[in-house]
């Protein structure tokens, strides 16, 4: 596939996300002019990080190289005195790279992955939101921006793994789901579809142990003061609906 397509793919991919926190922006900094500036940081950075998941998944180079094209058009917009993280960033961003590659060679091992770890796993793989938090609170002064949307971002990440169980099984992609199943039925008796996977997952109370994460973290969002950013407030609302829909 041409990496035109490669991108476009990503861009359709993180759309609703754009479109999410472009909104978020305007609501908070009351400034619509400049709406297309936010688009385009939003845009490189989570087309920034579609491609370094990719890299991840194929370990093919040429996607690592795109990425860091894509990455220095997303600080040609972010001011130069809030530039100091970007090599903080990069690091970040490869120890999360390192920790997936880790997590992908278990899984080949067929290593028993204890709850402790899938929620350590989570925590870890959803960190670039954390990163990207740090980068947005340059626009919007608040130090509980970045784990607001970290928190945020955690909800979307576990709608994920639910919703792409089937397609993660086949590529052998570390899915919450799937690494819960591990240390409770052998990987040969794995749910090979989504509705399967769920009717197993209340069974076995790992429902319940996803539902008790999603609730977590809202109730975390919450005391941190998310109710006074609506649309990030009822974003989070949602999604840990969404779940409870899923799973309940």
């Amino acid at each position: 596939m041409r990496m035109k397509d490669v991108l476009g793919e990503v861009d359709k991919k993180y759309e609703h996300l754009v479109d999410f926190y472009t909104a978020f922006f305007i609501e908070t900094t009351k400034d619509a002019a400049r709406e297309p500036k936010y688009r385009m940081i939003l845009k490189y950075w989570l087309r920034y990080m579609g491609l370094m998941d990719i890299y991840s998944d194929t370990n093919r180079k040429h996607f690592y190289k795109e990425a860091q094209k894509v990455r220095k058009q997303f600080y040609s917009y972010i001011p130069e005195a809030n530039r100091k993280t970007k090599t903080e960033e990069r690091k970040q961003i490869e120890s999360i790279l390192f920790h997936e590659k880790n997590i992908r060679r278990q899984l080949v091992e067929e290593h028993r992955f204890s709850d402790t770890e899938v929620k350590e796993h989570l925590l870890i793989k959803s960190k670039d939101a954390l990163i990207f938090g740090r980068v947005l609170s340059t626009f919007v002064r608040d130090d509980k921006l970045p784990e607001l949307i970290y928190l945020h971002v955690l909800q979307d990440d576990i709608i994920d793994d639910l919703t792409d169980y089937e397609e993660d099984l086949k590529g052998n992609s570390p899915n919450i789901v799937a690494l819960y199943f591990t240390n409770r039925i052998d990987r040969k008796s794995l749910p090979k579809t989504y509705d399967e996977a769920i009717i197993k997952a209340k069974k076995l109370s790992i429902a319940r142990k996803i539902l008790e994460l999603s609730e977590n973290f809202e109730g975390e969002a919450i005391r941190l003061g998310i109710k006074k950013y609506p649309t990030l407030y009822e974003g989070i609302e949602s999604k840990c609906q969404t779940i409870r829909n899923i799973l309940s």
